[in-house]
This record gives C-alpha cells, sequence and structure tokens, in this order.
C-alpha cells in the first residue's frame, strides 16, 4: 500500500514504489540481456482513458509512446522504467528529460484526446438543446 495515498496501492510519489519499479525493470534487462539485437527489443507503452457520458454512452480513447528496451538503466532524471524505456531518438526517457517527453508521451496522447470527446459529447448535446445539468 503507498503510504503517500492509502486509498491507491501505487502512485508516482512514494519512494517505495520507485523502488519496486526500478526492480522491476532491472528484472527485465536481466531476461532480455540474451537478446542482443535492437529491433527485437521493441516496446511501448499505452494509456488508455475510458469515459462514460450521462447519457450512458462511453468512449475509449488511447495513447501510445514507442521505444524499444535499452540494454542498461541510463539517465538521473527518472527512476524505474524511464531508465530503460529508449526513445527513438536513442535518449531513455531518464536522459531526455521528463518534460521533453511528456509533450508527446502517452498519456498526454490519451488524455487530449478525452478532452476532444468531452468537448464533442457537450457540444453535440448542447446543440440539440440538451440539459447537462
Amino acid at each position: 500500500m503507498c503510504k503517500c495515498f492509502r486509498r491507491r496501492s501505487r502512485c508516482s510519489y512514494c519512494p517505495v514504489v520507485f523502488r519496486y519499479d526500478d526492480d522491476r525493470s532491472v528484472k527485465l534487462l536481466e531476461e532480455l540481456k540474451h537478446v542482443t539485437n535492437p529491433s527485437l527489443r521493441a516496446a511501448r507503452f499505452k494509456s488508455v482513458v475510458a469515459i462514460r457520458f450521462p447519457d450512458g454512452s462511453s468512449s475509449f480513447t488511447y495513447g501510445v509512446l514507442e521505444g524499444r528496451i535499452a540494454f542498461s538503466q541510463r539517465g538521473k532524471l527518472a527512476s524505474g522504467y524511464s531508465r530503460i524505456f529508449e526513445l527513438p531518438s536513442g535518449l531513455t526517457i531518464a536522459e531526455n528529460g521528463l518534460p521533453t517527453v511528456e509533450v508527446n508521451d502517452h498519456h498526454s496522447q490519451a488524455l487530449a484526446m478525452a478532452t476532444e470527446r468531452i468537448r464533442e459529447w457537450i457540444f453535440a448535446h448542447e446543440a440539440r438543446g440538451d440539459s447537462l445539468d
């Protein structure tokens, strides 16, 4: 259980979770140590946002960050998978810097599309004269 937010089992603020993700990323590197062909180390982060509208309809939006698993942990600007997830530029997220990556990361993409879907839903219902209360 996360010590920062007792309701959540994981969060990005808790050092315990960082150590856990670091352990998992080390395990992944160990499992892939014999895979020397970079194209066979392809990876992606994917985020999904589920939206349930008041009228009962629903929508899903997706965001994807393509890359590959590096051969070793690199970078000091982050921990966990950010140190082994290599972007197409050849830098890991931790080397590249989170603010640079966050502009086009999988979370931002999914949330931007979800925001647009919500706006479209509101606009369509307002145009029909539906009450949104």
